[in-house]
């Protein structure tokens, strides 16, 4: 029996359309937030395995073929993400900085305090070069649609919370896009590099929200009433932009679901996978036709799909 956390694949169909059958492509153990390449063939993903120690990056095939572990530090090292061209993934990790992180599977490790900083590497784990440096909280990277650039979630700001700033990596250089007193995460390139879309804060006391920043004006919208859930997390755009998928907790269900947002119309739709009651950290091939995505449950193989 597999237990706490576990990745899948499944074919998509589109909003308002049931899902394919699921299908489990990590080790037994505790794994979340994958993020599948382009071509559609192949889910980078973190985690440990239930004798660990320390949270490393694993690859997988999406027939499940084939696993293996990417980094081997005992250390907290994840949230690894593609290039586009699939030819580098970038990843944090507090190697050399801490290992003042509880391991407790249990509990949920906070990547926005605990020091780290950004790197890549080659798809195989080799040719790891550090990106970012100093006792910050660097996290949640994703690449620019170009590659030649980096979004994440940092709090150097010296503020106390955690804001979005862009890294160029051939020259190191960050630029501070976010400065508010409240904390953003997760942060996403449209696929025209022109918006971002993450989720936030809007009021201390308030549920974490979606918002769409136009960056050359700074302006942000939240597009879906902060009336309907409890939060929104792990936005992440459709390939072709119109829409954006999301995990998010409804006001009237106990249960974490798969979403679907139309831009042009608003209209909001949940993915439903067969087998499965909870899902969380969508990300689709570029041709829209599979997905990856974490899950604490197991799927039922007799379901239909």
């Amino acid at each position: 029996m597999r237990t706490n956390h576990h990745i899948y694949v499944a074919t998509y169909h589109g909003p308002n359309q049931p899902t394919g059958p699921a299908r489990c492509i990590s080790p037994v153990g505790y794994f979340v937030w994958p993020h599948m390449n382009r071509a559609g063939d192949s889910v980078v993903y973190w985690g440990r395995g239930v004798t660990e120690v320390g949270f490393n990056i694993w690859r997988a095939s999406v027939e499940g073929k084939r696993m293996e572990k990417l980094t081997h530090d005992h250390a907290l090292t994840g949230a690894p993400y593609w290039r586009p061209d699939g030819q580098e993934i970038v990843f944090t990790s507090s190697l050399g900085l801490s290992t003042e992180v509880n391991w407790a599977m249990a509990n949920r490790v906070d990547l926005e305090t605990t020091p780290q900083n950004i790197f890549v590497m080659d798809p195989d784990g080799a040719n790891r070069r550090q990106i970012t440096h100093g006792r910050f909280g660097d996290s949640r990277p994703s690449y620019a649609p170009d590659g030649k650039g980096l979004v994440f979630v940092s709090n150097r700001g010296g503020t106390g919370t955690a804001n979005l700033w862009h890294c160029e990596i051939g020259s190191g250089r960050l630029t501070r896009i976010t400065s508010h007193s409240l904390t953003d995460w997760r942060p996403i390139y449209s696929p025209d590099g022109r918006r971002l879309c993450f989720f936030t804060l809007t009021d201390p006391a308030g549920p974490h929200e979606l918002a769409i920043m136009d960056l050359a004006s700074g302006q942000i919208e939240y597009p879906i009433d902060p009336a309907r859930f409890v939060w929104v997390h792990g936005p992440f755009w459709l390939p072709d932009a119109s829409g954006i998928v999301m995990h998010a907790l409804p006001k009237d269900s106990g249960l974490v679901s798969l979403w679907h947002l139309h831009l042009a119309s608003g209209e909001l739709s949940r993915l439903n996978v067969p087998g499965l009651k909870t899902g969380g950290h969508i990300t689709l091939s570029a041709a829209m036709d599979v997905f990856s995505f974490d899950s604490v449950n197991i799927p039922d193989e007799s379901s239909p799909g």
